[in-house]
């Protein structure tokens, strides 16, 4: 009998690419499965950002409809099980545990099989095991080769804001990233989705995929918005008969939300006739979602988001301008392989203060060295290696100067400081 720390060192013991770029494995080992994801409808979300707390939003309002609903997100944050959800609830242990027992007989046949391509079909098996009702499936990275594009026709592909990252798989430009996430939409989609403001060619890739599958873009109008109040508690919105409170911060989840509205008004027509106005308010209205500019703490504010790329960063940027003349202390770790030089000059001018520390992680910049390309930044940098210190050195400067702090720079140390804050002891 598997206990489930062998279950997840079954997991982990699969190596995070593949060598070829396929569907071929994916494909091979949901045949073996019995092709579980084609007895659900999915709504499969892409994008460089903002693909996360879409998905979310998205889950969450079926929930309030009454559809039992599936949801997939990379990365986790705190647990690993958060990657597969149902109706808001993380698999169980035992359950994963099971899940892992029954597919590795069929994953041991599949050579060079990527972790994620074993999460995705373990995900997909359980939503069939559970009768969920409909999936919403966060691509992992890209679209074409993803693991969740085995899916048939989704009922809705969104394509979120494409931005330059993981430039070495996807491409060197915005169209040709577009190109690969773009792949989600399939011949026999009757309609696909993104946001209102693309940058570069992006909308006419988007179009192009769209005509080649032969199904209609819709993005909804920014302009029929319209913003009663924004800050760091949230921003409330009128859009068309709807009444809006967005608890996600920044103003980019405007954007987000419009996008999420148009999704269910699609899915409504088309075999969810419980997405009701006040379903899709209350949705929006109560999702959470960890580490995405979420608040922890109140005395001092304490704001933790885990963007690790350029359009993150930006994002994070226009939202702290709601702190207005707060002064803000700055927590920042980051992954080696990000471009932090990119992210520092965005984020450390609105720091009074910036303590560097050392994201969990192999793949970690050593702190020591992230302050020092800070310094051309932020006019007081500090060292601090041990997170949970320096978020209790980050509270401290916050007390002292009445302000907030802001944990920001990668999931990697999101996740731990999410932990320190949410413990008992705090």
């Amino acid at each position: 009998m598997m206990e489930y720390e062998q279950a997840l060192a079954y997991i982990h013991s699969h190596k995070r690419f593949s060598s070829v770029p396929t569907l071929d494995r994916m494909g091979n080992l949901m045949s073996l499965l019995g092709n579980p994801h084609q007895a659900m409808p999915f709504v499969h979300i892409a994008g460089t950002n903002g693909k996360g707390s879409t998905a979310a939003m998205t889950a969450n309002i079926l929930k309030e409809a009454g559809y039992r609903t599936g949801l997939t997100i990379s990365p986790y944050v705190v647990d690993f099980r958060e990657r597969m959800q149902v109706n808001g609830k993380m698999i169980s242990k035992e359950a994963l545990t099971a899940l892992v027992e029954k597919v590795r007989p069929f994953t041991d046949q599949i050579e060079d099989l990527a972790e994620f391509e074993l999460v995705t079909a373990l995900a997909f098996l359980w939503f069939a095991q559970e009768n969920c009702q409909i999936v919403v499936a966060e691509v992992g990275l890209g679209g074409r080769y993803d693991a969740t594009n085995i899916i048939d026709p989704p009922l809705a592909p969104v394509i979120m804001k494409i931005g330059l990252d993981h430039t070495a798989i996807l491409g060197d430009t915005l169209e040709k990233i577009a190109a690969e996430k773009a792949a989600i939409i399939k011949p026999g989609c009757t309609k696909a989705f993104t946001i209102a403001r693309q940058r570069g060619h992006v909308k006419e890739v988007l179009e192009q995929r769209c005509q080649e599958a032969g199904c209609k873009l819709f993005y909804p109008p920014l302009e029929a918005g319209r913003i009663l109040s924004m800050g760091l508690e949230g921003t409330d919105l009128q859009y068309n008969n709807y009444r809006i409170h967005i608890p996600l911060l920044g103003p980019h989840q405007v954007e987000n939300t419009l996008t999420v509205i148009s999704v269910c008004e699609h899915l409504r027509e088309n075999g969810f006739p419980n997405l009701s106005s006040g379903a899709i308010e209350k949705g929006i209205a109560s999702v959470q979602f960890p580490a995405r500019m979420e608040i922890v703490r109140r005395n001092p504010l304490v704001i933790i988001d885990g963007a690790h790329n350029p359009d993150g960063a930006e994002a994070l940027t226009k939202a702290l301008q709601l702190a207005k003349d707060k002064p803000l202390v700055g927590v920042m770790g980051m992954a080696a392989d990000k471009d932090s030089q990119q992210a520092l000059s965005l984020l450390a001018p609105c720091f009074t203060e910036l303590i560097c520390t050392t994201p969990d992680t192999p793949r970690a910049l050593e702190g020591a060295e992230l302050a020092q390309r800070a310094k051309a930044f932020c006019p007081v940098v500090s060292i601090c290696p041990d997170i949970s210190e320096a978020c209790e050195q980050g509270v401290q400067k916050a007390l002292q100067l009445g302000g907030a702090v802001i944990i920001c720079g990668s999931f990697f140390l999101a996740a731990p400081a999410r932990a320190y804050f949410l413990s008992p002891k705090q």
